[in-house]
């Protein structure tokens, strides 16, 4: 019993020793998703820092959609910092404008707060406007539209009355067009 203890601590002592003088190098371990999405996020950041330089020209030169796109640029950082603030007063420029999905997108912005205080009252206001401004871009064959018309159906917002089966019709529509939150939505219902 001794001997076996002396042999196996002999051994631990030797292992160490072997592990301490060995020139091994460590393993190199293969990327990560997170590594390779970190990669690509590198190379296509000055591609979208240039596409919102150009979408801020086209709003500061009055373009109501790219108002509207810029807005939800500074929302969700694409191609800049977020801020919340001018993201708010670019969605009014759009919506101010006569754009519907601009007066949309405000109404969703008041009604939940984002870059403002939330207020109901000019939630609705907007989504108003937008019922009444969605209709046109709708016969255009804009699917956004479509899905902004169909939201306000499918919750009974801007003076609609609530009517499911309007709404999945312009889901219906969208996913037509090609959209693939059109597809989803019909999907769901």
């Amino acid at each position: 019993m001794r001997k076996a203890f002396i042999l196996g601590v002999a051994g631990q002592i030797g292992l160490a020793i072997f592990l301490l003088t060995s020139h091994a190098q460590p393993v190199a371990q293969p990327p990560t998703r997170g590594d390779l999405l970190a990669g690509k996020l590198r190379t296509i950041e000055p591609k979208l820092a240039a596409a919102f330089a150009a979408m801020k020209e086209k709003a500061e030169g009055g373009d109501s959609a790219a108002q509207e796109d810029l807005s939800k640029w500074l929302i969700y950082g694409q191609g800049t910092p977020v801020d919340l603030k001018a993201a708010f007063e670019w969605a009014k420029k759009s919506a101010a404008a006569g754009n519907g999905k601009g007066q949309l997108h405000l109404g969703m912005l008041y009604r939940k707060g984002t870059g403002t205080e939330p207020d109901e009252k000019a939630s609705n206001h907007w989504f108003a406007k937008a019922a009444q401004s969605l209709p046109a871009q709708v016969a255009k064959k804009d699917a956004d539209a479509m899905l902004g018309l169909a939201l306000l159906y499918s919750r009974g917002w801007g003076g609609l009355e609530q009517d499911r089966v309007k709404a999945l019709a312009l889901n219906r529509q969208a996913a037509e067009e090609g959209n693939p939150f059109g597809m989803v939505e019909v999907g769901d219902q």
